[in-house]
């Protein structure tokens, strides 16, 4: 059933009460309702000259009727007038309260008699959304193919020098086969206006590209027009965030002054701030336990900088197109020209004569090298030269004779009777050696002795300080472990050996001489 209006249709009707009305003809110049077609409606009117009443009739070809389907206004209190004997016309009409028409400011209002715009649509949704105000475009196609366009809005301007379409909006069959359908907006020049971002029929957005595979994907140029830009309001600070087709992924700020920052539940976790005296600036904070550490990347050869808690802890740095890596007081240099890795301070600066490679309570287990260790011996170095004392010599003999094989405890514990032998001395032997002549062995340089203190954590893991002079922490052991330089001592008796021998020689010359 459709609502059907046509002109010049009347007709006499001598219908009484408040019944359906019995059509009787049209009158002479006009149509009949038949015009309508069976089972349709129209608007119509009926009046005998006195009398009127305007609705919408539904007319049926059999017996020729057209029933009061609903009433608009009427002489009876906009009631069915009940009809008295006599002759009354009816006819298709066009009821004020159904038109659509221009006000006196060229506004056309839909459901409103006061429209406030060019088109004003106006309603009352039901519960439920069951009657939103809703403006529809229905393609009656009905074989529609993939990217027809549906329905679509055009804006066209109509300036003197350039008018045409510059812009559009427009529902678009994705895929004939399951009715899937995506948004098209458009912009450009008049009448050259074309796609700039698609919303798909999954709902995922493409600015730049038709096929989205992400919520929201941008694809454009290989420069900052084809990223996204984010304002930050009267402060003018604009950010540009764009990829490439080389791989080059640009995240920029067009402030001089501006910092990039990244938050989790409101909390600042990094930033990348510009600070006028270094060229980039990286700053991770610490949590609230103070355990994690500050990375800061400046301009000044510090590539990366380690703090806790606001206090220097090491760096990664440049100095003369070296690398270098340190703590707060130590660290080491890679030599791009020499090809040597060397001491350095925690500037980079090249450290001489300064720092161990180890420690007494945390040795290397094995050095693997071409070539034996190189100690310098310049005698612009050195001062009180001398030659051993007899009671050196008597000891250096004596230490000698010391030599034993032996297995390391920790060997022994991990491998068992696979533990490998060694042949060395034992540091307190050596020491009584020298201490039986009357000589210190810790004035010497062959021997070795750390001390350090241990803490047993409550976890079972062993904190270690190793510097002895500082306060001893609660609860801590002091530990030490006596060690001895090879060099040194082999040294101490080889040169012992050669000054008995000499001595020896020259004993036996006096003897053949007499």
């Amino acid at each position: 059933m459709a609502l059907v209006l046509k002109d010049r249709i009347q007709e006499t009707t001598t219908t009484t009460g408040t019944g359906t009305y019995t059509l009787a003809g049209a009158k002479a110049g006009f149509s009949s309702f038949s015009d309508i077609g069976d089972g349709n409606t129209t608007y119509y009117a009926c009046t005998d000259g006195t009398d009127f009443e305007v609705g919408k009739g539904t007319y049926t070809a059999s017996g020729t009727t057209l029933a009061r389907t609903s009433l608009f206004a009427s002489s009876n209190s906009n009631n069915a007038v009940s009809w008295g004997a006599g002759v009354k016309d009816i006819f298709v009409t066009y009821p004020s309260g159904k038109a659509v028409f221009k006000d006196a400011s060229n506004n056309v209002g839909l459901g409103t008699d006061s429209p406030d715009a060019l088109l004003h649509l106006e309603g009352a949704n039901g519960t439920g959304n069951s009657n939103p105000i809703a403006l529809r475009f229905t393609d009656t196609d009905t074989s529609v193919a993939n990217d027809q366009i549906i329905g679509r809005i055009e804006f066209e301007g109509k300036d003197s020098n350039v008018s045409g379409v510059g812009s559009f909006i427009q529902g678009v069959a994705e895929n004939l086969l399951n009715g899937k359908q995506y948004l098209a907006f458009g912009t450009g020049v008049a009448d050259s206006a074309v796609e700039r971002m698609r919303i798909a029929s999954d709902g995922k957005v493409g600015i730049g590209i038709n096929a989205p595979t992400s919520r929201l994907q941008l694809d454009g140029a290989e420069d900052r027009t084809g990223g996204l830009t984010l304002s930050a309001g009267g402060q003018n600070h604009t950010y540009f965030l764009s990829s490439d087709f080389v791989n080059v992924h640009n995240i920029e700020t067009s402030s001089s002054s501006a910092a990039h920052t990244w938050q989790t539940n409101g909390t600042e976790r990094m930033r990348i701030d510009n600070d006028a005296t270094k060229a980039t600036r990286l700053v991770l904070p610490t949590t609230n336990t103070g355990a994690e550490g500050l990375i800061s990347l400046d301009g000044s050869g510090v590539l990366i900088r380690f703090n806790e808690d606001g206090n220097f802890r090491g760096r990664i740095g440049e100095n003369g197109n070296d690398i270098y890596i340190t703590s707060t007081y130590t660290g080491f240099r890679f030599d791009y020209f020499t090809n040597h890795v060397v001491p350095s301070t925690n500037s980079g600066n090249i450290q001489d004569n300064a720092d161990s490679f180890g420690h007494g309570n945390a040795r290397w287990v094995d050095i693997f090298a071409s070539n034996g260790t190189i100690q310098t011996s310049d005698e612009r170095e050195k001062q009180q030269i001398t030659s051993l004392t007899d009671a050196e010599i008597t000891a250096a003999t004596a230490i000698s004779k010391l030599f034993k094989t032996y297995k390391w405890n920790s060997a022994v514990e991990e491998k068992g009777d696979s533990a490998r032998i060694h042949t060395g001395v034992i540091a307190q032997e050596i020491s009584t050696a020298m201490a039986n002549e009357g000589l210190d062995a810790s004035n010497y340089a062959f021997w070795c002795e750390d001390t350090w203190w241990e803490v047993e954590n409550s976890d079972g893991s062993i904190e270690v300080q190793s510097k002895l002079e500082m306060e001893a922490p609660e609860g801590a052991v002091q530990k030490n472990r006596k060690g001895i330089r090879y060099p040194q001592l082999l040294a101490f008796i080889g040169a012992a050996t050669e000054q008995r021998l000499s001595s020896i020689e020259a004993r036996l010359d006096a003897l053949e001489g007499n």
